[in-house]
């Protein structure tokens, strides 16, 4: 029964490492994408 538990909370920590690092990527990519759409819009209005 214990082995089951280690698989479970491995799984939990890997899955909250991938999060973290997703999280590190899109804290990264959003002021870029922000800035690029606030350009697409204005030269939308233009």
């Amino acid at each position: 029964m214990p082995a089951d538990f280690a698989v479970i909370t491995g799984a939990i920590s890997m899955t909250a490492v991938v999060t973290g690092i997703v999280a590190m990527g899109g804290v990264k990519i959003i002021p870029n994408a922000t800035s690029w759409a606030v350009r697409k819009l204005v030269s939308f209005f233009r």
